[in-house]
């Protein structure tokens, strides 16, 4: 198969935003991301793509790249993983990939404008980059978000409507969707339907997340007017069958909001998290998720080869919103996980979480790396770890796979914060790095609750964050005055 290769510059250049002051606080607000710079992605090569890339702020050595997708009213744009560059999701492998999204906020006089949202897709169109919902040849904004049939005509014709096969070949082929659908579009009156697509939420009730497979006609299901016209005729709409998924959300929350996505081929499961850790990448108790089974032959693979095209389709309408996109990991190039442990060498047992240790007890806290898989090197990883302040730090080591290490001196823990890019790469070949601080529980008065402590792990390709367990430590009460 041959790829052409259509790149796209960096730019910093403001997508004329109709909500100015939400934009600014998108981009003056988003999280470190990867570089989303040609050649791993690509932007949708249809006419009328709206997406841009823009970078997060003008330091040199920050590469972080965020993407906009739409910034004002009947805008489309969508971006896609570009398989010449090795970036792809494959349905043989575990998966693991993770962004932040962006959906703007209510806008306008009454501050209820704001609309239609985003999806996540996974795709085998025939069209590949050019892949995106059309009607009578040109991309459908509106309630399609980019990825949906597009429900626009709603008319008899020489005495039939059209049907839910013709609705699923105007949207993207050979896919799976996950939407988060910010404008409801239930409108069912003779005077509503107005071939702009209005009906698919017929079902839900405040901003919502869905799932389906676009190009399938059992994704639409066809309702009719309420009312008749003056020719006595009524209108057919399709309603989005949504699947699995939650309602009276709070999408447009002037917010970055983070969403961690994985797939397990051995039991065709993809699981999603949404909210699932604040913007300074400590995790969070409550966070919406769904485990979802998908069925490969929706993407109707002709090979051996079960490689998708995965990225973003978005849109706006009548009503506008600014939605953005940082990403974190890129499934195709590395899948990495971080596993923190607390080991207490004076008793000999690990520290789980709400388990109470002595003062003066010796506790090691230990990070383990570990590369699972991937096409490039986990490479120049920062390190920025933080340590409780009632524990000193003695000394550390940092111990690769391949037998080398490097050595952490006490005085190299700031604040209790600890920096450092690791001089080693991380590879299939030698997949493991670990972290070790060599700590004792400092003095305290009385019993006291160590929160958990933040760790993050970024590079240019790959970003992951992990949290210590919170534990207690217990003073004797003959010590307590």
């Amino acid at each position: 198969m041959i790829y052409f290769i259509f790149n796209f510059t960096v730019t910093n250049v403001l997508a004329d935003p109709l909500d100015k002051d939400d934009f600014e606080n998108a981009l003056n607000t988003a999280p470190r991301g990867l570089d989303i710079d040609s050649p791993a992605f690509k932007l949708g090569t249809f006419e009328g793509n709206e997406a841009k890339v823009l970078r997060r702020n003008d330091d040199p050595n920050d590469h972080s790249g965020v993407l906009n997708v739409t910034s004002n009213t009947n805008q489309i744009g969508a971006i896609w993983s570009n398989f010449a560059a090795d970036n792809y999701f494959d349905m043989d492998k575990p998966q693991t990939l993770s962004m932040w999204l962006y959906f703007g906020r209510p806008f306008g006089s009454d501050q209820l404008e704001v609309g239609d949202g985003m999806s996540f897709v996974l795709q085998n169109d025939p069209r590949e980059y050019g892949a995106i919902s059309t009607y009578d040849g040109k991309p459908a904004v509106g309630e399609t978000l980019g990825v949906w049939g597009a429900d626009f005509d709603n008319i008899l014709h020489n005495g039939s409507f059209v049907t839910n096969k013709d609705i699923a070949k105007t949207a993207i082929q050979n896919s799976w969707a996950l939407e988060f659908d910010t404008f409801i579009n239930r409108l069912q009156m003779y005077t509503q339907i107005n071939g702009k697509g209005v009906s698919f939420d017929m079902d839900k009730q405040g901003q919502h997340m869905g799932n389906n497979y676009p190009g399938d006609p059992l994704t639409y299901r066809p309702g009719y007017s309420l009312d008749v016209g003056s020719n006595g005729q009524g209108k057919q709409y399709f309603v989005l069958n949504h699947g699995e998924g939650s309602q009276f959300m709070n999408l447009t929350n002037h917010d970055w909001n983070h969403m961690n996505v994985k797939w397990d081929p051995s039991t065709q499961k993809l699981t999603y998290w949404l909210y699932d850790k604040n913007l300074d990448g400590t995790s969070v108790g409550t966070m919406y998720t769904k485990t979802i089974k998908l069925n490969l032959d929706e993407f109707n693979f002709k090979t051996s080869d079960h490689r998708l095209h995965w990225g973003f389709t978005g849109t706006t309408g009548k009503f506008t919103e600014n939605n953005l996109i940082v990403f974190e990991s890129i499934p195709s190039f590395i899948n990495a996980e971080s596993h923190v442990t607390i080991d207490n060498l004076t008793s000999n047992k690990p520290v789980n979480a709400g388990d109470s240790v002595q003062i003066g007890d010796a506790l090691d806290f230990n990070y383990d790396l570990s590369y699972t898989s991937g096409t490039k090197d986990w490479k120049d990883i920062l390190a920025n770890i933080n340590l409780p302040k009632q524990v000193i730090l003695k000394s550390g080591d940092i111990i690769y796979s391949d037998g080398s290490a490097e050595h952490i001196d006490a005085n190299e823990l700031q604040n209790n914060n600890f920096q450092r890019v690791l001089k080693g790469s991380l590879n299939s070949t030698h997949p493991h790095a670990k972290i070790i601080f060599h700590t004792v529980v400092n003095s305290v008065k009385t019993n006291t609750v160590v929160s958990k402590q933040h760790a993050s792990f970024k590079s240019d390709n790959f970003i992951i964050d992990d949290d210590t367990p919170s534990f207690k430590i217990a003073v004797d009460s003959l010590l307590i005055h």
